[in-house]
């Protein structure tokens, strides 16, 4: 017999044992700190094929405990972390379990290293001017970096990016240029308004810091702001740069419908300190009657920001834009105080404004200029729609901040209600964890929502929002790391979530999503253009639709919504009523604002054809852009919504509203049974799918059959006219075994209802 082999086996356990030793020899110094002792001992095994992922590990520890700070020596340690993670994947769990005896190298490590790299990063450049640093050091990386140094890298800048848009306004002309030059796609992702928020800034940062006198050097570095491409910027350039009211009030003669006359307003404005220091002997008559209807504006601006009018107030507004109209000054002082009055529900002034207005601002372009902006061609079809908008029936509801919800310095993300209305699932900030799902249970004594608590189940290590959940309880759909995940309920708690197909997953793009109440239509944000690398975001997105069981996989492929798409328009942020009713935002429907918030019906049980959109009108909708996520009540009576335009912390915080009659939705009454001691002799997965039937008391007519929430309680939703029922639960859909005797209820008119519990059948 050969002894080949038998001298193989003992050489390879002999290095092997070597291999370990230097390992745990390594561990042993980094705990004492000797820093060189432990890299030569780890180096000794840097190839080794099974120590190698806690020779990579110990490294990694050693540059972090040495202060390492260099950003691009953190991005690769990140990388030899990926690599350790790989190397770990690969052992068999024997050589798993002896590696993390001695030297604690485990998943979790890999997971805890990462944040603190990550950590590193973002402390060195976490200031005023961290995104301009960052840049910096964005050009010494290669264009092609490795998987994980580019992942490292866009997971910080994510992070960077979404810190400085809690300070926008106060943000400088160099930081707002980086952020909508260099980082475009991330500012898309977060919401439609920051790309047009952070273009609008740089030129209001530009003046702050440089003032009139250098617009010229703002022009050549902006060429393609609308400031820079104007008609007639040049001569407003000029103007802005002298210290002269007379120059000024002739541009404003000169050119009475150009986009820029509001900013010569605001240039006299600053020449006279508010008017302050006019002298009516230094002005021509024809001058003087300018600066008085100026002053006018002035002052009406004034009582709109203060909240204080003073009784003539309407009077002098219809007035001013009586004398100024059509310039672009007059209408946004006009969109203003329309504004005001719709916070106010002052119904009957603003349609009184919108009709008295609509003749004075006609689509008319100025002479001389083929600049097509929207001010010059969009007005016509607005007014119309405003005025439609406006004079439907007010319902009386008004949108107030949720108490309790409101987490200091964080933002509240994509509220999901659970199916019985008595807990809310949201996103938070969690430090270095990013957003992890939390949730909220509603204290009736107190009617207050309590301190949410992080669900560890649906947390991860990645980016976690919470998008729907089913009616009865029994699926929730998530995001982590950007892909749409599912969890199914467990015995008594959510499940790990597993990804949705790849038919979703591999979409060129996919956004926020929202499930159907029974479970069987998925529809997503999205774009089928391919998108360019590293692209997080392209343009047009729509909404598409999956439907279970159209394929043997389950999900059948996604289909674009065409009948929701209008030429030019995006649609965005769907979210399911109770009802079935669909929620979404569209920017090109008609409506008051950038973006409104719209509803529709299916009128076919695949969702392959819906009704026609309708607004949902003057209380939910404003003149700006809704960026809500909305989550509907289970008793489809409210809902609750995340948005930051509302906020004055200009950050996300969580609102409630009624819903509008145009929704017509259709008010549900929300059972509880607990399964108790129910089908107790049964295997828990077979507990777990019991059926409770309902059926009509008065016609025996079956209502609903529903599947209890794990193994703690049926969740029923009804319509809210149905008045008596008989109630009785079964082993399973196929098998019509009675577990209970049939109970009867009278339902109430409205709430959460709790179901008296069935007698047991021997």
């Amino acid at each position: 017999m050969s002894l080949r082999p038998y001298f193989c086996s003992v050489l390879l356990v002999l290095l092997s044992v070597a291999g370990f030793s230097q390992v745990k020899k390594g561990y042993k110094f980094l705990a004492k700190k000797n820093y060189p002792a432990a890299r030569a001992a780890f180096l000794k095994q840097y190839q080794h094929p099974v120590y190698a992922a806690g020779v990579h590990t110990g490294l990694v520890q050693i540059r972090l405990e040495e202060e390492e700070k260099r950003l691009d020596s953190l991005f690769k340690l990140a990388d030899q972390l990926y690599i350790a993670a790989e190397k770990w994947e690969s052992l068999s769990s024997k050589s798993r379990k002896k590696l993390f005896k001695k030297s604690k190298v485990d998943t979790a490590r890999f997971r805890e290293l990462l944040t603190e790299v990550e950590r590193r990063a973002l402390v060195q450049y976490h200031d005023s001017t961290g995104i301009l640093v960052f840049d910096q050091h964005l050009n010494k990386f290669p264009d092609t970096p490795s998987f994980a140094i580019f992942q490292q890298r866009e997971d910080l800048r994510a992070k960077m990016v979404t810190w400085h848009l809690k300070s926008l306004k106060q943000a400088n002309y160099a930081i707002l240029d980086a952020l909508y030059n260099h980082h475009y796609d991330l500012l898309s992702q977060r919401g439609k308004r920051y790309p047009d928020y952070v273009y609008s800034f740089i030129l209001d940062a530009f003046v702050k810091e440089h003032t009139y006198r250098n617009l010229a050097t703002f022009v050549k570095e902006q060429p393609g702001h609308w400031f820079s491409e104007a008609c007639w910027s040049e001569q407003a350039v000029e103007v802005l740069h002298q210290d002269s009211v007379q120059l000024a009030l002739g541009f404003l003669r000169q050119y009475p419908y150009f986009i820029l006359d509001d900013w010569m307003d605001l240039h006299i404005n600053r020449l006279t300190n508010d008017g302050l220091l006019i002298d009516s002997t230094e002005y021509t008559p024809s001058e003087w009657t300018q600066i008085q209807e100026l002053s006018l504006g002035w002052d009406l601006m004034k009582q709109l920001r203060s909240g204080k009018r003073t009784p003539s107030y309407d009077q002098d507004l219809l007035r001013y834009l009586q004398i100024t109209a059509p310039s672009k000054r007059g209408y946004d002082l006009f969109r203003l105080a329309l504004s005001a009055y719709q916070r106010r529900a002052a119904w009957d002034k603003a349609i009184h404004l919108l009709k008295t207005t609509q003749q004075l601002y006609p689509d008319v372009m100025p002479p001389d200029c083929d600049k097509r902006y929207l001010f010059y061609t969009s007005k016509d079809e607005w007014f119309k729609t405003a005025i439609d908008i406006m004079q439907r029936p007010a319902d009386g509801f008004s949108i107030e901040l949720v108490p309790g919800l409101s987490q200091a310095e964080r933002e509240e993300l994509a509220p999901v209600f659970s199916p019985d209305g008595r807990s809310l699932y949201l996103a938070l900030e969690n430090g270095r964890n990013g957003l992890d799902v939390f949730i909220s249970h509603f204290d009736p004594q107190q009617n207050l929502w309590q301190t949410p608590e992080r669900v560890e189940s649906l947390s991860s290590a990645a980016d976690d929002i919470p998008y729907s959940i089913t009616r009865d309880g029994r699926e929730f759909l998530i995001a982590q790391g950007g892909k749409l995940m599912m969890s199914t309920y467990g015995a008594s708690d959510w499940q790990k979530p597993f990804g949705l197909p790849l038919t979703v997953n591999e979409f060129p793009w996919v956004g926020r999503a929202t499930l159907s109440p029974d479970g069987r239509c998925l529809i997503f944000e999205g774009s089928g253009n391919k998108k360019e690398a590293h692209e997080v975001e392209p343009p047009f997105i729509h909404l598409y639709r999956m439907v279970k069981g159209e394929s043997r996989f389950g999900w059948g492929n996604p289909q674009i919504m065409a009948s929701l798409i209008i030429e030019g328009g995006e649609e965005r942020n769907p979210s399911f009523g109770p009802d079935g009713n669909l929620y979404f935002i569209a920017d090109r429907w008609p409506g008051l604002g950038q973006g409104d918030v719209f509803v529709t019906r299916s009128t076919k049980e695949d969702w392959s054809e819906w009704t026609k959109p309708e607004n949902l009108g003057k209380e939910v909708n404003t003149l700006g852009n809704e960026n809500h996520w909305l989550s509907i009540a289970p008793d489809n009576t409210s809902a609750i919504f995340a948005t930051d335009e509302l906020s004055k912390k200009h950050e996300s915080e969580l609102y409630s509203m009624g819903l509008p009659r145009v929704a017509k939705a259709e008010k549900r009454q929300i059972l509880n049974l607990p399964v108790g001691n129910i089908g107790q002799h049964l295997s828990p997965p077979k507990r777990r799918e019991m059926v409770l039937q309902i059926r009509d008391a008065a016609t025996d007519q079956l209502i609903s059959e529903i599947k209890p929430q794990g193994e703690s309680r049926f969740i029923v939703s009804l319509p809210g006219s149905w008045a008596k029922i008989r109630y009785q639960v079964f082993e399973s859909v196929k098998s019509k075994v009675p577990l209970t005797q049939i109970g009867e209820y009278v339902l109430k008119p409205a709430g959460l209802q709790e179901l008296p519990e069935l007698i047991l059948l021997q």
